[in-house]
């Protein structure tokens, strides 16, 4: 990584570099799930100062698919903060491809309780074969059963 990357007036692009290129000096806690957020603080901070969750959800109603997924893994980096697009991430779960419906059931377990009102979409979707691993866990994670 080159040295002073964090500063004024470096690219969209080389910003995004620097989760995926940053090594940790030490080792925060042995705790997966407080390193994944400190991983996705490094990627929240990263991102261009115009992406926002409603931008993102936004994004969820059009575009290509691979800029639904990418839009539904933005999202999961936000975690709670992100709730205010459960609605689109519902919309998300009868997308037409199968990619696009298990980034959005993740997105939604990620979650947790907060995505509630998905449990009916995603009760539905647990025998459609691609997505029912991710629609099982996601149910576990937002009922706690």
């Amino acid at each position: 990584m080159p040295p002073c990357i964090w500063k004024p007036g470096v690219s969209d692009q080389d910003l995004q570099l620097i989760p995926i290129e940053y090594h940790f000096p030490y080792r925060w806690s042995k705790d997966r799930k407080i390193r994944n957020r400190l991983y996705d603080g490094l990627d929240i901070a990263a991102l261009p100062l115009e992406t926002t969750v409603s931008s993102l959800a936004e994004v969820l109603k059009q575009g290509k698919s691979s800029d639904r997924v990418q839009a539904i893994r933005t999202l999961q980096l936000f975690g709670p903060k992100s709730v205010e697009a459960v609605p689109a991430l519902i919309v998300a779960l009868t997308d037409e491809k199968p990619s696009v419906r298990a980034q959005a059931a993740k997105a939604l377990g990620k979650l947790g309780p907060a995505a509630e009102a998905a449990v009916p979409a995603l009760t539905a979707m647990q025998e459609e074969g691609f997505v029912e691993a991710a629609v099982t866990k996601s149910l576990k994670e937002i009922t706690g059963e």
